[in-house]
């Protein structure tokens, strides 16, 4: 006999022994029903799809305050014609210094790459490297992580570079 029946042929008794018919009936009705096995998984996959947009929501805006440090990188480039060699050349502080919600280094490596790397619960890193000035002094970065595969989701035109690393800070 399967549980549910079981329940509702024991509030029916307990209800009839008792003199409240009523009252087991009312019990057997008013008792939660069965977890929806659909249910559950449509939940459990909403979830997943919220966390997911919670870290890209994430590494995004750590994205956005590291972005002035590109910028110093594409100045310092446009006007002196080579790339810094470290965050004091290009002006900015320490790499520990410019740690925000979501972001834990942000490092100016020789030959003006920019190291990235995210804060915990967040992981990984993120790198530009200064590839090209255009005529009208624009600085392009080519963009690389070497261990968030989803990274060109994340950021439009970034690639995923399994083991990418220029000197060995990113990991």
């Amino acid at each position: 006999m399967p549980s549910e029946l079981r329940a509702a042929t024991l509030g029916f008794l307990v209800g009839s022994l008792t003199g409240g018919f009523l009252v087991g009936a009312a019990a057997w009705l008013l008792r939660p029903p069965p977890p929806d096995n659909a249910a559950v998984q449509v939940l459990a996959a909403t979830e997943a799809v919220l966390d997911d947009y919670a870290r890209v929501t994430r590494m995004r805006e750590a994205l956005a305050h590291a972005s002035a440090a590109r910028l110093a990188v594409a100045e310092f480039l446009a006007s002196r014609g080579r790339a810094p060699d470290g965050n004091a050349e290009a002006g900015l502080p320490d790499p520990d210094a410019l740690r925000q919600v979501g972001l834990e280094t942000v490092l100016v490596q020789p030959g003006g790459t920019l190291a990235v790397r995210f804060a915990a619960p967040l992981a990984g890193a993120v790198q530009f490297r200064p590839e090209a000035v255009d005529a009208s002094g624009g600085v392009h970065f080519e963009c690389s992580s070497p261990d968030i595969a989803d990274i060109a989701r994340i950021v439009p035109g970034c690639r995923f570079r399994d083991g990418d690393r220029h000197d060995g800070t990113l990991r």
